[in-house]
């Protein structure tokens, strides 16, 4: 018998939904230029110490990847060493070979030398990637780590550097390439934490539009190679405090930006020791936000989007390398399909935020890691030279259940864990934080010149089939 999917529908005062945005991408050829209104250039990059990274992004860079400990041991690894603690902390390492795949997974232990409860100073990686870590060297406790390595972080508590990693590699054009890491362990509530913190990262210079930006490029997560299109990749300028941008994708190679009155796209070599920079020449079109049959003036548009061929993008207006600066009812877009990534839209007298759907009808679909789900996004946004794309909210929407799944079953008497999201399902996106803006008024009744935002997260009863109610509550769009 073929099962029905689960949705519920209703309404939201005022209306509903979504918006977009776009941005195309760029072509590359090969010829250097050096004259900073060519369609392409080139620069060299060096390698510097993550540490010393300029304090507006050197979190960016030394914050680290996270690595979950576990209290069991991995099935995959043949032998553990001897430990001294009745609470190793087990782990695994991905190294990624490219955007989506894993070339090799190294697994880890954290022991206490000296005893249970005496404090955890030993770690092991499995280096030689012999699933026996009896037979690797452990990392015992950095005395002195670099100024800049241990975090002034007040959830941060017995927090340790361990001693450095390297990692070698052996890339396609049989030329060498390692990456040095450092493990840094510390508890939170109790709970330990661990992040790879790369120790190195790559610093150029460009000018662009008459502006001069300092480049700097690391890794996203550990991985053998530094042109993959998620590897943290910023743009500095030092006359703009709001650089380095922090819209989403905004920190990566994926991102295009807009300089002066261009659009610019980056690329790196495998080492990382070139960047190149594309200006796109190509067409553009147009994105508006419509009303539809509703009296609503006030709209606008501003965040950022995706777009099918793998870019990211700031959208709104007043964009500059920093991302944009105000909303826009219109935006003028390199022609592309795309989805919306991280948004705050207007639309009359509701705020909304709205963000690409990673969810599939009861099950989770991946965000970033381990396996990006880019090719299962819906690219409802069409971008078009010749004609607008009008973005009206005239789709229907639905809630989505995500918990539980098509596949659970539970027990009598055993609590079931309900979760939906908002979706419009033609274009695949989520309604999130969906608000309502409300006029406030002093006590002697005048009305204020500010505004506040009231939730909109609607009352969810369920109910058996005779009608019998189970529960109730508020369910909010996150």
């Amino acid at each position: 018998m073929r099962k029905k999917s689960f949705f519920l529908r209703f309404l939201i005062p005022g209306t509903l939904v979504i918006l977009c945005l776009s941005l195309m991408l760029i072509a590359s050829g090969c010829r250097k230029k050096i004259d900073e209104q060519a369609d392409q250039f080139v620069i060299n990059m060096k390698e510097i110490s993550a540490f010393m990274a300029p304090s507006r992004n050197r979190m960016d860079f030394t914050g680290g990847i996270y690595a979950w400990p576990k209290d069991e041991p991995f099935k995959e690894v043949i032998q553990y060493p001897d430990l001294h603690t009745d609470k190793p902390l087990y782990g695994e390492l991905p190294v990624y070979s490219d955007l989506l795949n894993v070339s090799k997974t190294l697994y880890w232990v954290i022991d206490e030398s000296a005893g249970p409860g005496k404090g955890y100073d030993t770690f092991f990686v499995d280096l030689n990637n012999d699933l026996d870590l009896g037979n690797d060297k452990p990392l015992t406790v950095q005395k002195s780590p670099p100024k800049g390595a241990v975090l002034k972080k007040e959830y941060m508590k017995q927090q340790t550097c361990f001693s450095t990693f390297i990692l070698e590699f052996d890339n396609d054009n049989n030329s060498n390439h390692s990456i040095e890491v450092m493990p840094r362990l510390w508890f939170d509530n109790g709970s330990p934490r661990l992040k790879l913190v790369p120790t190195t990262v790559r610093r150029g210079r460009f000018k662009l539009a008459g502006n001069k930006f300092d480049v700097y490029l690391g890794y996203d997560s550990v991985r053998d190679k530094l042109n993959d299109p998620l590897c943290s990749f910023f743009l500095v300028n030092k006359n703009d405090p709001e650089t380095p941008a922090t819209w989403e994708w905004a920190g990566s190679l994926i991102a295009t930006h807009r300089i002066g009155s261009s659009w610019y796209q980056f690329s790196a070599t495998v080492h990382g020791d070139k960047v190149t920079a594309i200006k796109y020449e190509g067409d553009f079109g147009t994105l508006e936000l419509g009303a539809g049959s509703r009296d609503f003036k006030n709209l606008g548009i501003k965040g950022s989007a995706f777009s099918s061929d793998r870019h990211g993008l700031a959208i709104g207006s007043d964009i500059t390398e920093a991302g944009a600066m105000k909303l826009a009812r219109s935006c003028r877009l390199p022609t592309g399909d795309y989805t919306l990534s991280s948004t705050t839209i207007q639309y009359g007298p509701l705020s909304i935020g709205i963000s690409k759907n990673y969810h599939s009808d009861g099950q989770r679909m991946a965000k970033i890691r381990p396996k990006l789900a880019f090719e299962k996004w819906v690219y409802g946004i069409k971008i078009r030279k010749d004609r607008p794309f009008v973005l009206d909210f005239s789709n229907e929407p639905e809630v989505l259940f995500i918990e539980p799944t098509r596949t659970q079953r539970f027990k009598d008497g055993e609590e079931v864990k309900v979760m939906a999201v908002l979706i419009d399902p033609v274009l695949d996106i989520m309604i999130r934080h969906l608000s309502k803006m409300m006029d406030t008024y002093y006590s002697d009744g005048k009305k204020r010149r500010n505004q506040k935002l009231t939730s909109l997260d609607p009352k969810v009863i369920i109910t058996r089939a005779d009608g019998e109610k189970v529960a109730e509550g508020v369910m909010p769009f996150g």
